[in-house]
């Protein structure tokens, strides 16, 4: 019910319908986070889901690269469906109000965490294969894996979701099982202690 109550009070204070669907993509714009790649995906969502919104979220501050942004959501007359939030203190409510995660990053990073806190709060996700991010996110199991620098793939992906409700709720699921039994804090603790003691050949 609290989750409930999270998403409908963002979405209110984002001005955002109750019954739009929402497309995040979190994190600190700068280049390689891939937002332009998320933004030109928007604009090819958008036509077949007009009322879908895209919230950008992470702190904005005046660069070469954010304006960049703002002018290609300006040339693509997005204005009204991509949205900053900037800097937010409450972002796992804010991502109780998104229905689908896309992670666009463009150069390998080893495991981006906000993949893993997506599917602990049962979101599908839309990922780029880059890094360690296929060993977090199953393809087809808890989200899809799309090509880096593809907007036409992210926006593929985020369609087939849109298309397919069902499907993207029980890779929600599966995602948010994946955490429980694969990266809960006991198992890693565990796997850390079974690495240093086989290094140190005390067993």
């Amino acid at each position: 019910m609290a989750k409930r109550q999270y998403e409908y009070s963002v979405r209110k204070e984002l001005g955002i319908d109750s019954g739009a669907k929402v497309i995040g993509l979190f994190g600190q714009p700068l280049p390689e986070k891939g937002h332009s790649y998320f933004i030109e995906a928007a604009a090819e969502v958008v036509k077949l889901f007009p009322g879908t919104r895209f919230l950008i979220v992470g702190y904005v501050y005046p660069s070469a690269y954010q304006r960049s942004l703002e002018s290609l959501i300006k040339r693509l007359d997005l204005h009204q469906h991509v949205l900053f939030t900037g800097w937010r203190g409450d972002v796992p409510q804010v991502m109780a109000a998104v229905d689908v995660l896309v992670h666009a990053r463009i150069t390998p990073e080893p495991a981006a965490l906000v993949l893993l806190e997506a599917m602990a709060m049962g979101k599908p996700v839309v990922c780029s294969a880059t890094g360690g991010s296929p060993e977090l996110v199953l393809d087809r199991v808890t989200g899809l894996l799309v090509p880096p620098q593809d907007s036409r793939a992210i926006a593929d992906g985020i369609v087939y979701l849109l298309e397919n409700p069902e499907l993207a709720y029980q890779m929600g699921r599966n995602g948010r099982k994946r955490v429980e039994e694969a990266f809960a804090l006991d198992r890693q603790i565990r796997r850390v202690c079974d690495v240093y003691t086989e290094v140190m050949g005390l067993r």
